[in-house]
C-alpha cells in the first residue's frame, strides 16, 4: 500500500518515541531527518515548496498532573516547529 497526497506524491510518516523535552530538540531532529532523506534521494527537503511538512504532539506532565495532548500540524520549517513547540509547552505549563 502506498499513501499518496493530493498531488500524487508518495508520503512517508516517521513516528518517534515521546522523549523530546524542548522545541530545540524537535527542530534538531527535523533538520537531521531532512539531511538524511535528502542524502538518500527520498526528499529534496525544500520546505519552501512543501516537500517536507511536520506534525508534533505536545503534552506536559509533572507532579501528578498531565497536560492534554495538542497536535501542531503542517509545519514547514524546523525553526518554526521549535517556536511552536516551545510556545505550546509554556501554554500547558501555565494551565497546569
Amino acid at each position: 500500500l502506498v499513501d499518496l497526497n493530493r498531488s500524487g506524491v508518495g508520503l512517508v510518516e516517521i513516528v518517534t518515541e515521546p522523549d523530546m523535552t524542548s522545541g530545540r530538540e524537535a527542530g534538531r531532529l527535523v533538520k537531521e531527518l531532512r539531511s538524511l532523506l535528502a542524502g538518500i534521494g527520498t526528499c529534496d527537503g525544500d520546505s519552501g515548496e512543501g516537500s517536507m511538512r511536520v506534525d508534533a504532539n505536545v503534552s506536559v506532565h509533572g507532579s501528578g498532573s498531565r497536560g492534554t495532548v495538542v497536535e501542531i500540524k503542517n509545519v514547514g520549517k524546523p525553526r518554526l516547529l521549535e517556536r511552536a513547540v516551545d510556545c505550546e509547552i509554556r501554554r500547558q505549563i501555565g494551565v497546569l
